[in-house]
């Protein structure tokens, strides 16, 4: 209900309230923003969670209460985030298309972005070549056409780093239905050996939040998505609504005129105590309220630099609560101890996909998607590694951060 709640409101705003605005607001922001409206309904079930507490699998079984309100409000948001860190090189949060790991991508990057706040993105210290990281949980940054190549020199004991790739505004590939953005990267790597350490901790699932997959209640089936039919009603609905949105915003307008205090009295429903109580942050307001959709409507919430923001929120999905150093704020989930609840709907396991950088890896990349690389160091080796993309030189929408895990 309040999934849907969220789309009607968000229509309603932009068709009548707002008659300057673009209408609909694009698909995954609508989406999220509905995802968001589920996860607002959790704190208030909760009785006492907010936002900003880095809840883990502990906190939410705490109480019944809490693992009642997880287990019928967040835990659909948590296992579209999972399917969405499964492929994350190959979905984004503001990709395109409409599957469920689009979703659980933008609903966690409006949850990051509201938690983070407005301003620009963290300007990463940029890589010395060769790169020199001091000791785990230190990063830099290579962009561009020095992405090409760099060298990682080992210490007097072995060393293990990732690399994070980031597709950031890249072009639209041609003929590509829904249009998509990306690019073929293949990464290589001179004297390397398999990393061992993060990022797939294992938790022992277990304790009052039920498993999805043997929870009799319900099934893996909640969370099945048709895809085709949402493609077709969407394209329905542009193409019958689209022409009736002057006149519908003409007639409202003219029964708001002749309704007078009638019409007024539902904007006093907020001063109402079950309202005044419910978590709402200010910010999920002016983005329904907007005149504007999309990554537009997101600038003007936080900032210009949209794609520098979903590049430090990929990376927390790596870095955050591992324990490596301090990771600057950009690089944490302020809400939500990801690497503590999503092992528990994962059979123990973190699920963020990565790739060993032991051989050449190929990988397609979609504009906001990211990959994650692991390789170690034996002590005493450099090592060179090396990005192409299409076969050719990395373009400067490939963007890299290094981080040093062992």
């Amino acid at each position: 209900l309040a999934h849907e709640f969220q789309h009607l409101i968000n229509s309603s705003r932009r068709l009548f309230i707002n008659q300057a605005a673009t209408w609909p607001e694009v698909t995954y922001m609508e989406e999220g923003l509905s995802h968001i409206a589920e996860e607002l309904v959790f704190y208030h079930a909760s009785g006492d969670l907010r936002p900003k507490q880095n809840l883990g699998l502990a906190e939410l079984q705490m109480s019944a209460q809490r693992a009642n309100a997880g287990d019928l409000y967040m835990r659909s948001n948590a296992i579209r985030f999972l399917r969405y860190q499964q492929s994350p090189s190959e979905d984004a949060p503001y990709d395109s298309d409409d599957d469920l790991e689009t979703r659980g991508a933008i609903w966690s990057f409006l949850r990051y972005l509201a938690d983070r706040g407005a301003g620009a993105p963290f300007a990463e210290t940029q890589c010395a070549n060769p790169v020199v990281l001091t000791g785990p949980g230190a990063s830099c940054m290579v962009e561009g056409a020095a992405a090409q190549q760099f060298s990682l020199p080992a210490g007097g004991s072995a060393v293990e780093f990732a690399i994070i790739a980031f597709g950031k505004d890249l072009p639209f590939v041609p003929g590509t239905s829904p249009p998509r953005a990306s690019i073929t990267t293949t990464a290589s790597a001179s004297n390397t050996i398999a990393a061992i350490g993060l990022p797939n901790p294992s938790i022992v699932p277990g304790g009052a939040l039920p498993s999805m997959i043997s929870d009799g209640r319900f099934g893996v089936d909640m969370l099945l998505l048709d895809e085709s039919f949402h493609a077709r009603l969407r394209r329905t609905e542009r193409r019958e609504l689209s022409r009736l949105v002057s006149g519908a915003r003409a007639e409202y307008a003219m029964k708001q005129r002749g309704a007078g205090q009638g019409a007024r009295r539902y904007s006093a429903e907020w001063t109402r105590p079950a309202m005044a109580a419910a978590v709402v942050e200010p910010v999920w307001f002016q983005l329904v309220n907007s005149n504007d959709t999309g990554i537009v409507n997101l600038r003007g919430r936080f900032g210009q630099d949209i794609s520098g923001a979903a590049q430090d929120w990929a990376v927390a999905h790596y870095i955050d609560d591992t324990g490596l150093g301090t990771p600057p704020t950009q690089y944490l989930h302020q809400s939500w101890n990801f690497r503590s609840l999503l092992p528990f709907y994962n059979n123990g396991v973190y699920p963020l996909k990565t790739h060993a950088l032991t051989s050449p890896v190929t990988v397609a990349l979609v504009d906001g998607g990211a990959a994650y690389y692991r390789f170690g160091l034996a002590p005493g080796v450099t090592s060179t590694v090396s990005f192409t993309v299409n076969g050719g030189p990395p373009p400067g929408g490939l963007k890299l951060v290094v981080l040093r895990t062992k």
